[in-house]
């Protein structure tokens, strides 16, 4: 931390001196070196705190009454923006460490999971493909069909089933992981591919109204054209699963290696 400057945050009506900011806080940086105050307002902030807070920087100003007022933004000095991170971060680590969590163990578990979520779809996906090429064809009324023992459909699909709601825990867990590594874009990832998953799922679920077909005995007959459109519009709903899936993975990953960045600093 520099030692130039001096950092307060405003709570309960008062101004203390600050170790740390997350984005609640609203808060100054006395610069001594430049002589100004830097003010900042986390986006998080409450109205009523804000005005409160812009109401007794009058304290601060009789305190340092020839120093010059800044609200910091995009231009002021990358020192200052830097330091304001360093900031942030102090906090986050303080309050992961109160919690007790380790942040490293947690991502990569994050990791994990998400790899494996993908893998889940990704053999789901095998699974849909596979029935195609695995079920016979034949022609009732001028209409193709596909024609398959009904117990072993039942059976395919039970299984891409699993698959698919496996997939969605997974991803719900893992998007509770983004909110404890106080990630907002891996949050979101996870809880979207969650509901495209969650969307796959049910349609399947639902393949008796959806699909046009017929029972003989023990053999299911479903129309060619329903069928296609039907796992086509299922791949849809795999393969945005997947592309969230793999983003929230490789940002993880990289996530990983800074929070050990961090880590290794702050020990």
């Amino acid at each position: 931390m520099s030692t130039n400057l001096f950092p307060f945050i405003f709570k309960n009506e008062r101004w203390y001196n600050a170790e740390g900011v997350n984005d609640s806080d609203i808060g100054v940086i006395v610069d001594t070196d430049r002589a100004v105050i830097w003010f900042f307002e986390g986006p998080k902030s409450s109205a009523r705190n804000r005005s409160s807070a812009k109401e007794l920087l009058a304290d601060l100003r009789q305190k340092y009454e020839l120093y010059a007022f800044k609200r910091i933004s995009n231009d002021t000095p990358k020192d200052i923006l830097e330091y304001l991170e360093e900031l942030k971060k102090h906090d986050y680590i303080t309050r992961i460490r109160y919690f007790q969590y380790d942040l490293e163990k947690i991502s990569k578990y994050y990791f994990y999971l998400n790899n494996i979520g993908c893998l889940l779809l990704i053999t789901a996906f095998t699974f849909l493909i596979g029935f195609l090429f695995l079920s016979d064809t034949i022609n009732i009324d001028q209409f193709d069909y596909f024609s398959i023992n009904f117990n072993r459909f039942l059976f395919t699909v039970n299984l891409i089933s699993i698959l698919f709601i496996s997939s969605f825990i997974i991803f719900i867990l893992t998007s509770f992981f983004g909110v404890i590594l106080n990630k907002r874009a891996l949050f979101i990832y996870n809880l979207t591919t969650s509901i495209v998953v969650f969307i796959a799922f049910f349609m399947l679920r639902i393949w008796d109204i959806i699909l046009y077909y017929e029972i003989i005995g023990s053999i299911i007959n479903i129309r060619m054209d329903a069928i296609f459109l039907f796992v086509f519009n299922l791949d849809i709903f795999l393969l945005l699963g997947l592309i969230f899936g793999y983003v929230s993975v490789f940002t993880s990953f990289f996530e990983s290696k800074k929070i050990r960045k961090i880590e290794l600093k702050n020990k």
